[in-house]
């Protein structure tokens, strides 16, 4: 299944200019088993980070976006948690497109994440500060969907810089909160 999952992938990111116009998703992305989707979504992901920029934009405006965006609608089929999760993944990678990746996964059903992973790759990137209120979104929806919720000396710092780049927001009021319930300051 897994093999199956990269090798669509691969066709849809290589074979095609625009899979979506073709069609080429249209006919058998509903009968795929749930595994097979969520390998070629890992796999698309894949085959994006390891474009330039440019690339990475180049297919995002002519089809990539659009993908998602029905997908988010359930056409051909909706999308599950764990292909969510996966395109959790594409965020920090796709750099420029970062804010809109967000708004997209937001749309989704973000479920099992490992945000401790997600923490590092943030406060590692130049995203944080270029932004920061997309960094915070994308960061509270991880933290949201943690399956187990720790807390750790990377999300506190993560917490104090988003804290000076959106000082008295909802969402900085949201993280504080979040790390309470982790048992911060207690």
């Amino acid at each position: 299944q897994q093999a199956l999952g990269w090798h669509l992938a691969s066709l849809a990111m290589t074979a095609f200019e625009n899979p979506v116009a073709s069609g080429f998703f249209q006919d058998f992305l509903p009968l795929l088993p749930p595994a097979v989707l969520t390998a070629m979504t890992g796999a698309m992901g894949e085959h994006l980070v390891h474009r330039s920029p440019g690339e990475q934009r180049k297919v995002w405006v002519l089809w990539v976006k659009e993908y998602l965006e029905k997908r988010i609608l359930g056409i051909p089929v909706s999308i599950s948690s764990d292909e969510a999760d996966e395109f959790a993944n594409w965020c920090i990678p796709l750099g420029e497109l970062f804010p809109e990746m967000v708004q997209l996964l937001l749309k989704m059903p973000v479920q099992n994440v490992w945000a401790h992973k997600i923490v590092e790759d943030m406060l590692g990137s130049p995203l944080l500060e270029k932004h920061p209120a997309a960094a915070c979104a994308f960061i509270l929806l991880a933290l949201r969907a943690e399956k187990y919720p720790l807390l750790h000396d990377e999300l506190v710092t993560l917490f104090n810089k988003l804290e000076q780049l959106l000082t008295g927001s909802p969402a900085i009021k949201e993280f504080e909160q979040l790390l309470y319930l982790r048992g911060w300051k207690t």
